[in-house]
């Protein structure tokens, strides 16, 4: 088993946030701990089990910038590492397990530094059917039958492989399973709606 951690990244999420910054507290300013060291400090160090750390949509920030330290961290495992803001102390424990995700179709990895390009696997993870139909079974509250569902994944299937073949497209703008199966969420908000023909929602042409 493992405990799983999620942190969204954007534009205005920096070093400060994640690392360690400076905040100002009854007119002094304060050194604060950002995410990552208090998730480290206060969960992740003190356990053996392992961690997982999901840093979404690392292409919407700039990770030289927002890792500083982190770079060497997690490449010195176990090791003190201190802080450029407020002195403290970062060590990566061996149970954390980060993952990045990103858009390749806004993204391009060659602006990836190469700093972090070397110290991680990189691979596509694209449309799965088998997780599409995993992630709707758990997520639906009333019953649907395998037919419904499987005509639905289908459909969703010949969209992508028609994307795919696509001249001015092509694979690296398919659609994910995690898209297709928030059809799960207007399911549910169908189910509670009395007269509502649920079968429709599954019903699209791919």
């Amino acid at each position: 088993s493992f405990d799983l951690h999620k942190l969204q990244l954007h534009i205005n999420y920096n070093y400060e946030d994640f690392i360690a910054g400076i905040k100002l507290i009854d007119g002094k300013t304060v050194p604060q701990k950002g995410d990552l060291l208090n998730l480290i400090e206060k969960k992740i160090a003190i356990d053996e089990y392992p961690h997982v750390l999901i840093l979404d949509e690392i292409n919407r920030v700039d990770l030289s910038r927002l890792f500083g330290e982190f770079f060497s961290a997690i490449e010195s495992r176990d090791e003190e590492i201190n802080t450029s803001i407020g002195g403290f102390i970062l060590k990566v424990p061996q149970n954390l397990l980060i993952i990045g995700t990103m858009n390749e179709i806004d993204f391009s990895l060659e602006r990836v530094d190469f700093a972090l390009r070397r110290r991680f696997a990189w691979f596509p993870f694209g449309f799965d059917p088998k997780i599409l139909r995993d992630i709707i079974k758990g997520k639906i509250s009333t019953k649907i039958t395998d037919e419904e569902l499987e005509k639905y994944i289908i459909n969703c299937q010949t969209l992508n492989d028609k994307i795919d073949s696509t001249e001015e497209l092509g694979s690296q703008y398919q659609i994910g399973h995690t898209f297709f199966a928030e059809v799960a969420e207007i399911y549910n908000q169908y189910s509670q709606i009395q007269g509502k023909d649920l079968n429709s929602i599954f019903d699209f042409n791919g």
